[in-house]
């Protein structure tokens, strides 16, 4: 969990993750045998600023950092998305917010671009999950049940009052 953390820091970058790993085998002197390894490395590696073909990833979003972002964006729906919108000064303070209750976990360094691609996933999941319950049902198969995870419930209940009653009648609603 170490390398994840080192890797989610500010800058994301292989260099600074290989650097940090690099100082701290320096103080280990049973790891000094790796040093030369590292210095190898990092010396064919592009300098700050540079592209390299190498990319860092971010760790999957936590349980946890997914229930809260999830409740922060239900709680404040309507301002972000809804018939109340609100202006783009506003909507950037609420998702502003919505990242610092995400970042306070301390899990990894998360930014808003993070968040409302986390948020757009979440929604496409539970439409294609409720998609495929409504052509079941119009079908005229088996009665399939719906398996929705406690926070894919609260991303379903985001969705119009329209579209949840849509479902049970078996009408897609949802295009």
């Amino acid at each position: 969990t170490n390398l994840n953390m080192l890797t989610c820091k500010r800058s994301s970058t292989p260099e600074s993750a290989i650097a940090a790993q690099l100082v701290a085998s320096t103080s280990d002197p049973a790891a000094h045998g790796n040093v030369t390894m590292f210095t190898h490395y990092t010396a064919g590696m592009p300098r700050q600023g540079q592209h390299s073909r190498t990319k860092t990833r971010k760790p999957n979003f936590s349980p946890q950092e997914t229930e809260v972002l999830v409740q922060k964006v239900a709680k404040h729906y309507q301002l972000l998305f809804g018939a109340l919108r609100g202006t783009p000064a506003k909507k950037h303070r609420v998702w502003n917010k919505i990242l610092q209750a995400v970042n306070v976990l301390g899990y990894c360094r998360r930014d808003m671009g993070d968040l409302k691609h986390k948020w757009r996933d979440l929604r496409g999941v539970v439409r294609k999950k409720l998609g495929e319950y409504q052509r079941a049902a119009a079908g005229g198969g088996p009665p399939q049940s719906l398996v929705l995870t406690p926070v894919e419930r609260m991303v379903a209940e985001t969705f119009s009052t329209q579209t949840i009653q849509g479902q049970s009648q078996g009408v897609d609603t949802l295009r």
